[in-house]
């Protein structure tokens, strides 16, 4: 504590939310390719999305695989819990991971939502973040979790 007078943000978003590291059978990542108002622009991450009243972080994994990627998955479980940025938002993230990952369907994302999504090996991922591609941070903590 500081005697000093200052403003302080606090960011105000859904209180839990999860991020998908999801793995194909043939040991492919999903990534996402996601337009992002904030940066005016598109940024590669994962599937993801807030958790529901009610809802288990499990289950809000499946729904957001399937609206936002139109995939499914054999087995889904949980890697770990963060905070991404505790300075100003109070949300919790889950990661989970998700195994035996095929394609069901066309993606329904939600009207405010422009993604597209692909599979690429770890190796290509790896190159996107090293080429200085526009990177979504908590891809890059759920890849440590996965790690």
């Amino acid at each position: 504590h500081n005697q000093h007078e200052e403003d302080y943000y606090i960011v105000s978003a859904a209180p839990e939310s999860v991020s998908i590291v999801a793995i194909s059978y043939d040991g492919k990542i999903l990534v996402t390719r996601e337009y992002r108002h904030a940066i005016g622009g598109y940024v590669t991450g994962f599937a993801g999305g807030s958790i529901d009243e009610g809802e288990s972080p499990l289950d809000a994994a499946k729904r957001e695989l399937l609206e936002e990627t139109g995939c499914t998955a054999t087995n889904f479980e949980i890697l770990g819990s963060c905070y991404p940025l505790p300075g100003i938002l109070t949300q919790k993230m889950t990661i989970v991971l998700a195994r035996g990952v095929t394609q069901q369907h066309p993606a329904k994302p939600q009207a405010s939502e422009v993604i597209e999504s692909r599979f690429i090996t770890l190796l290509e991922l790896h190159s996107l973040v090293q080429q200085g591609d526009c990177i979504d941070g908590i891809m890059c903590t759920a890849l440590h979790f996965y790690n």
